[in-house]
């Protein structure tokens, strides 16, 4: 397998949030993104992406870890949070469509909140996990 399953559940993973009507409801206008944003928040950023193999079900399969970033404006980091909830339930409970892999596992934790020095954005820095198989 090729570095193409990282990049096949980035891809699943922000269509499925882009077309998830209770994230778009919860946080107007908000973005998903690969790359560093040239435009303010709201948005979902992804980071890092590893990919690894790993034999699942005796079957070869691919280890793939990505960050994510999320940034919101708001008074406390609770909006972050929420955001953070919202695409938490997405990601783990949708039904992320690849071509040529299908997703046995996946799980979303989150890793820390910070204020931004202009006081107003908060960002909630989680990490997706998944175990995929070729189809």
């Amino acid at each position: 397998m090729s570095y193409s399953s990282v990049n096949e559940l980035s891809s699943a993973v922000a269509v499925y949030l882009q077309g998830d009507d209770g994230l778009t409801d919860l946080v107007s206008g908000i973005q998903v993104l690969s790359a560093p944003p040239a435009s303010s928040p709201p948005y979902v950023r992804f980071g890092e992406k590893r990919e690894s193999s790993a034999r699942t079900f005796s079957r070869d399969g691919m280890q793939v870890s990505m960050g994510l970033e999320i940034a919101v404006a708001g008074d406390s980091d609770q909006t972050a949070l929420e955001v953070y909830n919202m695409v938490k339930g997405s990601i783990e409970q949708g039904q992320l469509l690849m071509p040529t892999f299908r997703v046995v596992e996946r799980s979303v934790w989150l890793e820390k909140t910070s204020l931004d020095a202009d006081g107003v954005t908060w960002r909630a820095f989680a990490r997706l996990d998944a175990i995929v198989q070729a189809l």
